[in-house]
């Protein structure tokens, strides 16, 4: 009885295990969509920010470090759709 018992209690386990991993694979593959917007949003960000010190005529090489740091986060949402797509 005691064994019966074990191996149910096993199977459940593993069941429980998969049904995590499942879980887990689903938010990671919804998740790299988000990511990728959300590196959009911050290459906007900083490009916008770039463009308001242009207009008041900040410090060139200020300017020049905010557009980097948007080309930048803007590659990593291009890296992460196209990862995206890859794995499909």
């Amino acid at each position: 009885m005691d064994s019966v018992r074990a191996i149910l209690l096993i199977r459940q386990r593993n069941k429980q295990e998969f049904e995590n991993r499942r879980l887990f694979r689903t938010m990671r593959q919804r998740r790299f969509q988000w990511m990728a917007w959300w590196y959009f949003a911050i290459a906007a960000g900083f490009a916008l920010l770039a463009v308001d010190h242009i207009l008041s005529r900040d410090k060139p090489w200020l300017i020049g470090v905010r557009l980097i740091i948007a080309i930048g986060f803007g590659v990593l949402g291009w890296m992460e759709f196209h990862s995206k797509n890859r794995k499909r």
